[in-house]
């Protein structure tokens, strides 16, 4: 197949939970969309990291047949820093071995702030595996709260939310308040005892985000105790966004909500109460694109010489 002069544009949102792709390749009479599991930047590391990009990069040039240049726009959780964009950058670069491949490496933030408001003004909320706000102002700078990671913040998130509930179960068994929490979480992870729940806590690769839609379940269903502990985390997750929207230049008044949590409408109803309280200025709307159609904007604007390797 010949591809004289033309080029490919792909953007990725690489999330904690699962990676979005959208491809623009010429030949196609639309785009191509590919979905794989995630990757925590963190603990994966660049090259890993890299690895599956590249991965997906080989399957698009199987799926498709096209051989030109690819011009990639990476957005990805947990590599916001310079410094880690810079390095996942030479990892991919490394790994592809291709003079052909231009690359922008960018945070989850910037392709769904890109996404969502087409390079305007506005707010967005993120709320999965990990939470923050951030937000482009009326003078095109780029402004953030939270998004510290699970250990100092990310209120409201799906690890948070998990975690809390662990904590509930645990003060149950000590003879705590009693909680419906403790049997759905106990059967869920398959333990009967304190030794199994320690054991299940510290000698697994236990993902706390996996628990959170059983809060989510027991919160909607009555519970008192996942109850007080979603809308403890919403209402910290909604602080942030108002820190974020008085604390820089204007922001156009609009909220876009961002991540798998808002997939569960009760826990979408108790968090676009708690910014109504936070900020009744703001009102939330749908956003012009998903993250990785803003990554695959981005990748439509890369200029300039291929990347050497």
């Amino acid at each position: 197949m010949s591809n004289a002069g033309q080029i490919a544009f792909v953007g990725f949102d690489i999330g904690g939970s699962k990676t979005d792709v959208v491809a623009e390749i010429p030949g196609l009479d639309g785009p191509l969309n590919l979905r794989a599991s995630g990757e925590n930047f963190q603990k994966a590391g660049a090259k890993r990291t890299a690895s599956k990009i590249v991965s997906l990069v080989e399957q698009i040039r199987l799926r498709t047949g096209f051989e030109g240049p690819f011009r990639l726009c990476i957005g990805i959780a947990g590599a916001g820093r310079p410094e880690e964009k810079r390095e996942l950058d030479g990892a991919i670069c490394a790994a592809l071995q291709d003079p052909e491949f231009r690359i922008v490496v960018l945070s989850d933030a910037e392709i769904a702030l890109e996404g969502a408001f087409s390079g305007g003004s506005g707010m967005i909320v993120i709320a999965g595996t990990g939470s923050g706000v951030y937000a482009t102002d009326n003078q095109g700078g780029f402004c953030r709260a939270g998004g510290w990671g699970p250990t100092i913040g990310d209120p409201g998130s799906g690890r948070q939310l998990g975690l809390k509930g662990l904590r509930a179960v645990a003060r149950a068994m000590d003879g705590g308040q009693k909680t419906s929490l403790q049997i759905r979480i106990s059967e869920n992870l398959g333990v009967a005892s304190r030794n199994d729940l320690i054991e299940a806590v510290y000698g697994r690769n236990l993902r706390y985000a996996d628990l959170a839609p059983l809060v989510l379940a027991e919160a909607s269903a009555g519970d008192d105790v996942a109850t007080r502990i979603v809308f403890r985390e919403v209402r910290a997750l909604a602080r942030d966004a108002s820190v974020a929207a008085s604390t820089h230049e204007p922001i156009e008044p609009r909220i876009v909500l961002i991540g798998g949590l808002f997939n569960d409408a009760y826990y979408r109803e108790a968090l676009g109460k708690a910014l109504l309280d936070a900020i009744p200025e703001f009102h939330i709307v749908s956003p012009e694109a998903t993250p990785s159609e803003g990554a695959l904007r981005i990748a439509r604007s890369i200029t300039g010489p291929a990347n050497a390797t």
